[in-house]
């Protein structure tokens, strides 16, 4: 560092930093309005009538920075300023103000409390934390953007609904415990024409006591037929137009046709 100007022992109040670098001025006077000096931006003045240090701003003005404590900065206001306060800035006065919060986040912002939120012009009382079982209850809605994970158990007591497009899948690892009622009755289906379900286990009876519709059976050609059958299956034979089960040997006709000169089992 280079001192261009060394004003000891002289009237001189001011003195530059390196050959291009700012100058410092000292005095309880304006270096520039009162005294004169010609000054640029970024040059420092050490004000002794504020205790307080100056920089020269891009718009001529001096822009005070404090030289005891933080409440003396222009552009922060910590009038009641509170334990637990947070700053918050204020684009209407271009200041940095204190903001109160009132519940909801503890002091040590690690915990929530049980009364009410107050902030940002929002009263409410959003949680409700249940110390006794251990439960956190959120009394508005939640929006998640990523993946949810729950270890426990889930209670849901409203509407659910699963997916918003044909690519969604649900699918269960655990077993059902419950019966599986439609909202509406003959209205739903269990699949489609084009999505059927495979291999169905009933252990009781099919109802229906509308006696307005009907079941249908798995259709298919000869060649169709399951590769390894099982007794006891049913199905109707599309290329014989014949129902047919399987005795555990073979393929056997269990309808009567209507021609009863084409039945080939009997004698």
């Amino acid at each position: 560092m280079a001192v261009v100007l060394n004003a000891r022992g002289t009237s001189v109040p001011y003195f530059k930093i390196g050959k291009n670098g700012v100058t410092v001025f000292q005095g309880g006077n304006d270096p520039h309005v009162t005294l004169g000096y010609s000054v640029a931006e970024n040059d420092l003045w050490v004000d002794t009538s504020t205790n307080s240090i100056k920089y020269r701003t891009s718009t001529n003005t001096w822009d005070k920075v404090s030289a005891d404590n933080l409440g003396e900065l222009d552009d922060v206001d910590l009038t009641d300023l509170a334990n637990g306060d947070i700053l918050k800035y204020n684009s209407t006065t271009g200041n940095w103000e204190p903001n109160e919060v009132l519940g909801g986040l503890a002091q040590d912002w690690g915990s929530i409390t049980e009364t009410s939120l107050d902030i940002d012009g929002y009263t409410g009382t959003p949680w409700a934390v249940n110390t006794s079982t251990s439960t956190l209850s959120w009394g508005s809605h939640v929006t998640i953007g990523g993946d949810l994970t729950v270890s426990g158990d889930a209670t849901i007591s409203g509407n659910l609904t699963f997916g918003g497009d044909a690519t969604d899948t649900v699918a269960f690892s655990a077993d059902i415990s419950s019966n599986i009622l439609p909202d509406t009755t003959g209205t739903y289906d269990l699949g489609s024409s084009t999505q059927q379900w495979n291999d169905t286990f009933i252990s009781g009876t099919i109802d229906n006591s509308a006696n307005t519709g009907a079941m249908i059976f798995p259709t298919g050609t000869t060649a169709q037929r399951p590769a390894t059958p099982q007794a006891g299956m049913v199905r109707f034979n599309s290329t014989t137009s014949r129902f047919e089960g399987y005795n555990g040997s073979e393929w056997i006709n269990i309808d009567i046709p209507d021609d009863w000169g084409s039945v080939t089992e009997t004698p």
